[in-house]
């Protein structure tokens, strides 16, 4: 391959839509071309935001299938080694396994991308996956291979134990393999139009593995120490005590699959005894949480260094319509309104 820089690289633009994709997935991409020592390519966003213009991907991952090679954004899944301590990192990583993990993704799509998503069909010894588009334009293979790519480095860290790509339900058809980082030869050797006109993969993964959760946890802790329910005024301090303690494991269990029978087996409770103490606390487990999952938004969005976007994500909120209801009904103030507060709070002079 001529040793080529990769500023020099002119990639035909694709024509402006108002589709938007995710900045986070171009941020695990250039990561992943810094850990391989391969040149950085440069992106044409100028704003700072959660999203970027889809034609912006596009031709970005177009760029590196040219100066490098097309199953070079595979390897670029690598990148993850520096995601897994954000925010969502540790949202999508905590208490998770193969199945619950594409399930967060596939919610984290609905806010990140206006277009794209993936299908997931499980089985114990692998997940099929496909690259889907809500429009009559479906996803090129080198945007394929960029969500493939992310997604098999993400199960390998969860489960901590070889994750094999393939074309099929036999692992003799791998294309690729983790944590070698590998493309296997037999499917580099293959034609563009070959590859392109693979539609169902296949992720091959060990079962029984637990998730790893060192990494995940870390800078959890820092955010529940803030969290306090708001409980009626007459309730003493013991039970109010009990309300925290509640909150403080609803996030040490994470926002995005929380339900009842963890918290319960989290308290060592059985399921019909924790929502009888809520219930003579006048109390539901559904407000709990959803007051936890508003509360936790509005430090993240007083701190202003996550997007709405994100932050909705985030706490669990099932898409941005949804979190924006929900944290109104709470507040008074959509998300947006509630993180500008910050902006005029600081303006004014101190007393």
């Amino acid at each position: 391959m001529p040793n080529i820089k990769a500023s020099t690289i002119k990639t035909q633009a694709l024509p402006e839509s108002p589709a938007f994709a995710s900045r986070m997935m171009l941020n695990i991409l250039r990561s992943g071309l810094s850990t391989l020592d391969l040149d950085m390519i440069a992106d044409d966003t100028k704003e700072v935001s959660a999203h970027i213009p889809l034609t912006t991907k596009q031709n970005w991952v177009n760029d590196v299938a040219k100066l490098y090679d097309i199953t070079t954004l595979l390897r670029l899944g690598v990148g993850v080694s520096d995601f897994i301590g954000t925010p969502i990192g540790r949202a999508l990583l905590t208490n998770s396994s193969v199945h619950t993990l594409i399930k967060k993704w596939q919610r984290l799509e609905r806010y990140i991308h206006s277009q794209h998503f993936i299908t997931a069909e499980f089985t114990s010894r692998y997940v099929k996956v496909s690259h889907c588009s809500n429009t009559e334009h479906q996803p090129t293979v080198e945007e394929d291979f960029a969500v493939l790519g992310v997604l098999c480095a993400l199960l390998q860290h969860v489960s901590g134990q070889p994750v094999l790509l393939c074309t099929s339900a036999n692992k003799c058809s791998c294309v690729f393999e983790l944590p070698s980082n590998v493309i296997c030869a037999p499917f580099k050797a293959k034609s563009y139009e070959q590859m392109s006109a693979q539609r169902n993969w296949y992720i091959h993964f060990e079962t029984n593995v637990s998730a790893k959760q060192s990494d995940m946890a870390e800078g959890k802790g820092q955010f529940i120490d803030d969290l306090r329910i708001m409980s009626p005024a007459h309730m003493t301090e013991p039970n109010s005590a009990i309300l925290t303690n509640l909150a403080q494991v609803i996030m040490s269990l994470g926002l995005l699959d929380i339900d009842l029978p963890k918290v319960a087996h989290s308290l060592a409770l059985s399921v019909r005894t924790l929502q009888r103490r809520l219930s003579q606390l006048n109390m539901k487990f559904s407000s709990v949480v959803q007051e936890v999952r508003v509360k936790h938004a509005g430090i993240l969005l007083l701190e202003g260094q996550l997007g709405i976007s994100e932050i909705g994500f985030i706490c669990g909120f099932s898409d941005q319509a949804h979190f924006s209801r929900v944290f109104k009904m709470w507040t008074g103030l959509s998300p947006k309104q509630y993180g500008e507060f910050k902006k005029q709070k600081s303006s004014q002079p101190s007393c």
